[in-house]
């Protein structure tokens, strides 16, 4: 048994010199392959566009007030809460103004998605709001509101843009 980069290669009990050879060569292409996905920037373009993408869908949700999933819009405001955030005091005088939509009184919600990058492989993306999740859920007298996650198009988007992508990264194991 012999190990290279986390793979294990077995040959029956007996290693031959043929074996050892073939499993260096394996573990040299192998530990190139992983070097060219660390270093590639072809992985980078798949990040980037995926935050970019992430961010946009996002962004749209609270733009068309919708779920960014389905496309379904999200539920009115009650009654009470338009009026109670259409109410502005200005000079000890009640004014209404229009409210500034769903989920945005503040705009704080809108602003807290924030990609974070965890390793070469991985990415995070979340809100550090509280009351975030009780949005996305809904809960007691609240409806849901989800305001996280991809449309299919971008599903679409991002999986044409894996395609070229890898399929760069794989040409250049012609090099290896």
């Amino acid at each position: 048994m012999a190990r290279a980069s986390g793979v294990t290669f077995y040959i029956g009990n007996k290693v031959s010199d043929d074996y050892l050879t073939a499993q260096s060569e394996i573990r040299r292409r192998f530990d190139k392959i992983i070097s060219l996905l660390d270093e590639s920037k072809e992985m980078d373009k798949i990040f980037t566009f995926v935050e970019t993408t992430a961010l946009r869908v996002y962004d749209q949700a609270f733009e068309t007030e919708t779920d960014p999933v389905t496309g379904i819009p999200w539920a009115d405001l009650a009654d009470f809460t338009v009026k109670k955030k259409s109410k502005m005091v200005a000079n000890g005088l009640i004014q209404y103004v229009q409210h500034p939509g769903i989920l945005q009184e503040t705009g704080a919600l809108r602003k807290n998605l924030q990609p974070e990058r965890e390793s070469n492989w991985s990415r995070w993306f979340g809100i550090d709001l509280s009351y975030g999740g009780d949005h996305m859920t809904g809960e007691e007298g609240m409806p849901a509101r989800p305001f996280l996650g991809l449309s299919t198009d971008a599903v679409m988007d991002i999986e044409n843009v894996i395609k070229v992508e890898v399929g760069l990264i794989l040409r250049k194991w012609d090099n290896l």
